[in-house]
């Protein structure tokens, strides 16, 4: 039989403090407390807190899933589609500048906002080449 604090250790073994738990880590946790042990007994032994026992029991509970939900974050200003139209621009029209490309979009775009993703704007480049 598997000890518990060897499991725990195990499977957070490099996690930082206030990381949080991995997928498998809140799956072990959840057959933990199934299997009889206490909620304490198991946050000492994953090395975390009896909040973050709860709160993983909750999260299976409410999604039947181990799975991390994606953050909430701030929209995108543009979407895929207009990001693509402006990469055709730029490709046909390789001495435009940026303001110049976005001015025929209906959005406001200030210059600090990033556009491109690291891959287009190095094809803009090789284009422009």
């Amino acid at each position: 039989m598997v000890n518990l604090a060897e499991l725990g250790a195990k499977l957070t073994a490099g996690r930082q403090p206030g990381q949080e738990l991995s997928p498998c880590a809140r799956a072990a946790i959840a057959g933990a407390v199934a299997a009889g042990a206490s909620q304490t007994a198991v946050a000492k032994a994953f090395s975390t807190s009896r909040r973050a026992v709860q709160l993983s029991l909750q999260r299976f509970e409410s999604s039947t899933t181990f799975e991390t939900k994606p953050r909430t974050g701030r929209p995108e200003l543009l979407t895929r589609r207009e990001k693509r139209y402006i990469l055709q621009l730029a490709k046909r029209y390789p001495r435009y500048s940026l303001q110049m490309l976005t001015g025929t979009l209906d959005t406001r775009i200030s210059r600090s906002t990033s556009i491109f993703t690291d891959e287009s704007s190095s094809r803009i480049t090789r284009v422009a080449q």
